[in-house]
Formats: C-alpha cells, sequence, structure tokens
C-alpha cells in the first residue's frame, strides 16, 4: 500500500465508525433473534454468496479470509430498513387465576440495521479487516391497553458486534482468516401485572441490562478457478452476563427497584457458501448456515422485582424469573442469481428457507417465531471503478407462530401471523 493510501485510509476508517456509532442500532427479529443484514448488497439475493463471494469488504462480517480478494483499501456502509408485522389473534389476561377473553393486536413495527465494513490491504498477501454489525437482536411491541400486556409490553435485545479481523493469502488459491468478535449487549423486557380486578391496578415492571462480551470468528477460502470458489467460517459463541435494574411502577406513583442480572449465549454458527460464474454476464451461488440455538433452554431474570401476591394490588418483592425458551439448532438455506448487464449495472435474485428455534411449548409473544422462506431481489450500479451503489428487497412469509402460555398472573392463548420486508442500500467507495 503507498503513502496516499496510507495517508487516507486512517481517515477513512474513522468516518465510518463514527457514522455507525452515531446511529442508534434498532434490530428487528429474524430467525430466532440471528440478523444477516450485514449488507445491502446482499439483501438482494438472501446472503446467498455469504461466505464465498467475497466481491466487497463487506465480507469481512462473515468470512475474513475473503478478504484477500480486496486489493485496494475499500470502505462500505450499509442500511438496512425492516418493516414487521406481528399479528396476534386469541385470548389472553392478567391476575390471579384469570379467565383469558378475545384479544388481537399486532406486536411489529419499523426498525433500521447499519453495518460497516473496511478492508485496508497491508501487503500484497495481507489484508486488514474491520466490521461494525448487529449480527443478533430483537424488537416486539405489544400495546399497553390490551390484555397481552401481562405476557409482554416490550422486547428488545441489541447486539453490536466490532470485529476487526486479517485475511491472509496462503497460496495463490488459498487463504485463511481470523478476527476477534467484542459485543455490546442491551436487552429490555418489560410486561404489566394486575394482582387485582380492574385497569387501575396495574403495574409496569421493566428489566433492563447491559454488558461487554467476546468471542472470535475464523474461515477459510479456496479458489479453484477464478470463477470458481468455496468459503467456510464459524463464528463462536459469546457469552453475556449483562447487569442492570428490575423496577416496578404502579399507579399509585411509588417504584419498587432492584439490582438484577442473568446470562445469556450469543450461539455459535458455521457458514459454508459457494460461487460459480459461468460467465462475464451469470454467476449462481448459495449458502447452508448451521447455528447451535439449543445453548439457550432457559433465561433466567436474578434478583427481578416481581408481584408479591399476598400484599396485592401493589405489592413486589425480588427473586428470580426463569423465561423457558427450549430452542433447537437451526439450518438457513439460500441461493441466488447474479446477472451482469453491461460494466455499469448488474441484477441479483436469491430465495431461500431459514428455520426456527422455538416450539409450540414454550413460545410466547416476545419472539412469535416460524418457519420461514424468503424472496429477494437487487440491483447494483457502478457509477465508476470507485464509487458503487446497491439495493435490493427481501420478502418474508413467516408460518404462524402458535402461542400456549398458561401462567399463574398471566395466559396468551392464539397464534401470530407473521411477514417482513426488508429494503437495504449499500454505499460502496474504493480508493483506486
Amino acid at each position: 500500500m503507498d503513502n496516499k493510501y496510507r495517508q487516507i485510509a486512517p481517515k477513512v476508517l474513522s468516518l465510518g465508525v463514527g457514522l455507525i456509532l452515531a446511529t442508534s442500532f434498532s434490530s428487528a427479529q429474524a430467525s430466532g433473534f440471528q440478523l444477516f443484514e450485514y449488507s445491502g448488497a446482499a439483501i438482494g439475493n438472501y446472503n446467498a454468496g455469504g461466505a464465498a463471494e467475497a466481491n466487497d469488504a463487506s465480507v469481512a462480517a462473515v468470512n475474513p479470509a475473503g478478504l484477500v480478494r480486496i486489493t485496494s483499501p475499500q470502505l462500505a456502509a450499509s442500511a438496512t430498513g425492516i418493516w414487521t408485522s406481528a399479528d396476534f389473534n386469541g385470548s389472553a389476561c392478567g391476575g390471579l387465576n384469570c379467565t383469558p377473553a378475545p384479544v388481537s393486536d399486532n406486536g411489529g413495527g419499523y426498525a433500521t440495521v447499519p453495518a460497516f465494513q473496511a478492508a485496508i490491504p497491508l501487503t500484497n498477501n495481507v489484508v486488514f479487516g474491520l466490521s461494525v454489525t448487529a449480527p443478533f437482536g430483537l424488537a416486539t411491541n405489544w400495546s399497553d391497553n390490551t390484555s397481552l400486556a401481562y405476557s409482554a409490553v416490550e422486547s428488545e435485545i441489541e447486539d453490536i458486534d466490532f470485529s476487526p479481523s486479517l485475511g491472509v493469502k496462503v497460496t495463490d488459491k488459498f487463504s485463511v482468516g481470523a478476527g476477534l468478535d467484542a459485543q455490546r449487549f442491551n436487552a429490555t423486557l418489560s410486561s404489566e401485572v394486575n394482582l387485582a380486578p380492574g385497569t387501575l391496578n396495574d403495574t409496569l415492571i421493566k428489566n433492563t441490562a447491559e454488558d461487554w462480551a467476546y468471542g472470535w470468528n475464523v474461515g477459510g477460502l479456496y479458489q479453484f478457478t477464478p470463477q470458481t470458489r468455496v468459503g467456510l467460517s464459524f463464528h463462536s459463541q459469546v457469552v453475556h452476563h449483562p447487569d442492570g435494574t428490575s423496577s416496578a411502577t404502579n399507579p399509585s406513583l411509588t417504584t419498587a427497584e432492584s439490582s438484577a442480572s442473568t446470562d445469556l449465549v450469543i450461539p455459535p454458527y458455521t457458514m459454508l457458501s459457494g460461487y460459480h460464474a459461468f460467465n462475464n454476464h451469470w454467476a449462481v451461488m448459495g449458502t447452508i448456515v448451521y447455528t447451535d440455538w439449543q445453548q439457550i433452554q432457559q433465561i433466567t431474570l436474578k434478583n427481578a422485582v416481581i408481584p408479591d401476591a399476598t400484599n396485592a394490588p401493589f405489592g413486589t418483592t425480588t427473586g428470580n424469573v426463569v423465561l423457558p425458551q427450549g430452542f433447537d439448532s437451526t439450518w438457513r438455506i439460500s441461493a441466488g442469481v447474479d446477472y451482469r448487464i453491461n460494466s455499469t449495472w448488474k441484477l441479483r435474485v436469491g430465495g431461500g428457507y431459514d428455520e426456527t428455534p422455538t416450539n409450540d411449548t414454550d413460545r410466547t409473544i416476545r419472539l412469535p417465531d416460524g418457519n420461514r422462506y424468503v424472496a429477494a431481489v437487487g440491483a447494483q450500479y457502478a457509477m465508476n471503478k470507485a464509487i458503487v451503489v446497491d439495493a435490493g428487497y427481501e420478502h418474508i412469509f413467516q408460518q404462524d407462530g402458535d402461542i400456549n402460555q398458561s401462567g399463574t398472573i398471566s395466559k396468551s392463548i392464539g397464534s401470530v401471523e407473521s411477514y417482513a420486508n426488508l429494503v437495504g442500500l449499500q454505499l460502496t467507495l474504493t480508493m483506486v
């Protein structure tokens, strides 16, 4: 890398990271609460290129070995808008030994997921990468004016991953890469509690927690020919121990508060991808992802504020709250086709299938997930060799999620009909 690049690259990195940190990471649910919105370009073929396509710096987020294909300093900045609908129809109630009554509500909404990657060649065989993404996240919001509020109001998980990495070319055909994952985790869970008849006796219980935790990722890329390559990557689990505050606020304008904590494993996942270009116009690609969700069987909120049934309507105490999850490990499969019209325009199409880790026994309205089928289209416009703009669209067809929760002081029984629309934009700048 010559002196011009050495002078400009740090400024590009500072600008990109600054833009990301200045943006609020609002996350929406994916399969489980995993997100793959690391690239606006990849939205256009449902991330089918994944660990093998490696055509821009966004590969740093999924396979650091692919960085060796970036031969000039490059910055990729993305934003994906996600519109979700989660329509509950069934019955719910709150209170001791309550009887469910019909209710309907929608817990969906809008979220923006930004992402940033940079790739800087250090030598002809070594490339430094930096990725800032939101690999996991969840956001559902139910009205606090219906009986569903006794099961959940706000559920939000925000996991931001900062990952520096290196890609190393071992031979002309084979490269490896490794990176560090530093994750900032925030979570909010809230619901209403009613220990006596009447909505004037509702108490809002809210739990918030945050922490930092660390993991790692490795990858490999093998190029059989300049047109055909296979990529494999692994991202380790990250064990979070967030702590924060548990509080209860009631109509008497009094607040009970305690220091609370929990433990949560962000599961490891493995990605295998293939890419083949038939000629200068047509290319096909596919990806398989295995996520070890089975590590999440329950979430325990420690020392949380909980209602005290012996002191209705506003009595509280503290204790541990166990939230059963019963997650199963999942497979995600995607395939895509790219068609390059000319040196300026490229079109993309893709689709796939994504399993849910949830089950009909433990599923709640906090994560009303179901298996999903996805269709995607996208386009790329290259203004010149230095500036490329990508856009992509996905529609998620999600199977209904059955809800059958019958607790001591709240019940929610029914099903959630969900879908989502995603629009991704990406700007890629290359120093040529």
